[in-house]
């Protein structure tokens, strides 16, 4: 039967810790919530130990890539080229260096959590993980990406918009994994919700103004960089370039990340933008935000061969290589066959012929000696 004081756990100071598994389960969800540093650093082994622990616990994460309760120090989940307080924009360093900590992948490690990792870019995505989630009788994390004004350089109402960005530039994809979904990575991870899934970025339009004043429109991929150059955090990172100066070394963001390393030599990677007055801009990108783009793209790719939508280089020559030596092996063994077929074929097939012939002239010539006697000597067929 239930029982309130169990409700009322917090409130006498008691943990999941006093009660059996059977009491445990009558309480309503009990929720945990708390930024970067209480989850992903300073209280990541609590975390970690609560994931490991089996018990039905809410987790609530708000994903701001910063301190932001103490000051916007940089923290373990921001990106790589962001700046912050302890990872400034100097001389030695531009910004962050490392690659971020991504937490959903950290807890589908603990293979018994429920992860759902979303934000208020598409609330239904948001509330649907949300709600599946506080019914499971297992650890659950959701991890919501939370823009900060203050450290992310953002109008106080561009929440919204600010985390669409980061959705459909890969730089925060949604997923969910649901352990009790089946029994492999492909079964219990979705990436459901993620726009243009089976493409490196999504497309847009941008419209502007040409030289003679109409409106004209320009579709382009929203990789990495253009969500980047639309905060403060990443704004050292960012040169624009006189419409005098535009060349043909100038090369589109996107083209220059699938470019070779030594064809990169003397580029300029650039993203397009409209100014004040629409009419189209350039915007120099620098090394970070190349680097950015190359770890958010590697990201990606890893979260679809997990969710089976992609197979590996490695998985792919590993079948390739399979599939030829079968094919190989197969091919050998048909053209043997062939081979012992025809040579059988060329040393029968004479003596095949001769004996229809004289069987034909014994018919006609009513069984002279010597056909009956040339057919004798023949083989039989």
């Amino acid at each position: 039967q239930y029982d309130p004081a169990i409700h009322d756990a917090e409130l006498l100071g008691l943990s999941w810790k006093d009660f059996t598994d059977d009491e445990f389960f009558l309480c309503p969800p009990i929720i945990a919530m708390g930024g970067d540093g209480a989850m992903l650093d300073i209280g990541f082994q609590n975390l970690s130990r609560l994931m490991a622990s089996g018990k039905p616990i809410r987790v609530v994460v708000l994903d701001t890539q910063v301190y932001s309760n103490t000051g916007g120090q940089a923290c373990t989940s921001g990106f790589t080229g962001q700046v912050a307080d302890m990872s400034a924009y100097g001389k030695a360093q531009h910004g962050k260096v490392e690659v971020r900590k991504e937490l959903a992948l950290i807890a589908i490690a603990h293979r018994g959590v429920y992860v759902h990792q979303s934000s208020q870019a598409a609330p239904s995505h948001l509330l649907a993980g949300v709600l599946k989630g506080l019914h499971k009788r297992r650890p659950v994390l959701f991890n919501i990406y939370t823009p900060c004004p203050v450290e992310h350089g953002l109008a106080d109402d561009w929440a919204q918009h600010a985390s669409r960005l980061a959705l459909e530039s890969r730089a925060f994809p949604f997923l969910t994994y649901d352990p009790d979904a089946g029994h492999t990575f492909a079964d219990c991870l979705s990436l459901e919700g993620n726009p243009s899934p089976d493409t490196a970025w999504p497309e847009y339009s941008l419209t502007y103004l040409g030289e003679d004043g109409a409106e004209q429109t320009l579709e382009v991929p929203l990789t990495i960089a253009d969500w980047a150059a639309t905060e403060t955090r990443f704004k050292q990172h960012f040169t624009e370039v006189p419409a005098e100066q535009w060349d043909d070394s100038m090369t589109p963001f996107h083209e220059y990340l699938a470019l070779p390393a030594a064809e990169r030599e003397g580029r300029t990677p650039f993203i397009h933008a409209v100014g004040k007055d629409r009419r189209l801009r350039r915007l120099g990108a620098a090394p970070e935000v190349v680097r950015l783009a190359e770890e958010r793209q590697e990201f990606w790719s890893q979260l679809r061969q997990l969710a089976g939508l992609e197979v590996s280089p490695a998985v792919h020559d590993l079948v390739a290589g399979t599939l030829e030596a079968e094919f190989q092996r197969k091919a050998t063994q048909l053209k043997a066959e062939y081979d012992a077929k025809l040579a059988e074929f060329r040393t029968s097939y004479p003596a095949r012929i001769a004996r229809q012939l004289a069987e034909g002239l014994l018919k006609q010539t009513g069984g002279a000696a010597a056909v009956a006697e040339l057919l004798a000597s023949l083989p039989a067929v």
